[in-house]
């Protein structure tokens, strides 16, 4: 799939259960376009456009939401339960830089990860969050794009919707 597709395959798979909205994190932080490197990106986001997308998020959503984020989007939504924003259900798929947090948002959330993905945080780190998450086998970070983990991602937000 190419960059964008894969967002389309989550619309189809979750618009007949949710009223979507769709969020940029970049836009949300402020973060400038073009961006050369995934390193300035990342540098962006760690100094200042993580906190102003987490701004950002908590005034646009008003009501309780279900949030479904990827990378960088895990770790704003879970900032930003934890500033406010009411969510029911948070499912974050590679979410980057949550090693670095040592409070759990109130919500219930979901974590899902590449057994191969370096961004995973450590076993302790979970243990102490009292979280299991799915891990899938010998995918790497970017397996929110793959068209088998995308179903099987959906079929568990569907399920837990039905609850």
């Amino acid at each position: 799939m190419n960059k964008s597709e894969w967002v389309y395959a989550y619309e189809q798979l979750l618009e007949s259960a949710f009223d979507l909205r769709l969020y940029d994190c970049r836009t949300l932080g402020g973060i400038e376009r073009p961006i050369s490197t995934k390193s300035d990106l990342h540098c962006q986001f760690t100094n200042g456009g993580i906190d102003v997308a987490v701004k950002n998020l908590t005034q646009l959503e008003k009501e309780e939401v279900d949030v479904l984020a990827f990378s960088v989007g895990g770790t704003i939504a879970w900032k930003a339960c934890l500033q406010g924003l009411k969510i029911k259900n948070l499912y974050a798929i590679s979410a980057t830089r949550l090693r670095h947090e040592s409070k759990k948002p109130s919500c219930n959330t979901r974590l899902y990860y590449g057994s191969l993905d370096n961004y995973v945080p450590a076993f302790e780190w979970f243990k102490q969050h009292c979280m299991t998450p799915t891990i899938f086998k010998n995918k790497y970070h970017e397996l929110y794009t793959e068209l088998d983990c995308i179903q099987r991602i959906c079929g568990d937000i569907n399920r837990n919707n039905e609850l």
